[in-house]
């Protein structure tokens, strides 16, 4: 009822499959945990992702370690699909210090040369943050 009531208050779409085929409303989500926790590593995990959604690639990086493993596996997966005429939309951190990993995930993206990789953040945010 929630998702339901979200959608009626203006929200596009809802992650939740169950309220999503109960009330007909709109789906949307991104890459699990689960996802990456399902491939032997992190790498395959994104590469098996990007072929599936090579024109809205979002990598989840935060599973293992955002620095230094998540975000430099995503841009090994970034430049693949720029090499073969795709564009990455970005990385999501879902968990830690998100401000702090968000400033960091930032200047390797940009040193990479994906300065317009979008970084989105998730997971209990509040004005605060």
């Amino acid at each position: 009822m929630g998702a339901r009531a979200a959608i009626i208050g203006g929200c596009a779409s809802t992650s939740n499959v169950l309220a999503a085929k109960r009330f007909n409303l709109p789906s949307a989500g991104t890459m699990a945990h689960a996802w990456i926790e399902a491939f032997p590593d992190e790498l395959t995990a994104f590469q098996k992702w990007a072929a599936i959604y090579p024109d809205n690639a979002s990598l989840l990086v935060d599973t293992y370690d955002v620095l230094s493993s998540g975000v430099p596996n995503a841009i090994r997966v970034f430049k693949q699909l720029a090499a073969a005429g795709h564009r990455p939309v970005g990385i999501r951190i879902d968990s830690g210090d998100i401000a702090q990993l968000a400033a960091g995930a930032r200047r390797q993206l940009d040193e990479a040369g994906f300065i317009d990789a979008k970084i989105t953040a998730s997971n209990a945010l509040d004005e605060a943050l």
